[in-house]
């Protein structure tokens, strides 16, 4: 169980203290093994990048951790500096850069 099952448990009108002290308390108890989830135990220092296969698109993507990325496959590219620019933007306009970024390859990247 991870803090993010924890805060489904508790609800969304829970304090991040109220979560960490059960986190605590459950680790404490061995009723849980980690805090880390399970995308936090694959991704380390030398992940260069995961591919992910997209429900929002409909598509396979990579989410690359280094600029110097590529795979060769066709599959878009989304570079973790771009995330904060794409994390607020409706459906239609990512479909719109994914659909760019498979058009012009590794080199397309997001800017506001």
């Amino acid at each position: 169980m991870t803090e993010s099952d924890i805060s489904a448990l508790f609800g969304r009108n829970r304090s991040a203290d109220e979560i960490g002290r059960a986190m605590a308390l459950l680790l404490e108890l061995k009723a849980i093994k980690s805090e880390t989830s399970a995308v936090e135990q694959i991704i380390d220092d030398r992940t260069v990048a995961v591919l992910i296969d997209s429900t929002v698109l409909g598509a396979p993507i990579w989410f690359a951790f280094s600029a110097d990325f590529d795979p060769g496959d066709g599959i878009p590219i989304f570079y973790a500096d771009e995330l904060a620019l794409l994390k607020n933007k409706p459906v239609a306009t990512l479909r719109k850069i994914y659909d760019t970024k498979k058009t012009f390859g590794r080199c397309t990247r997001v800017r506001q």
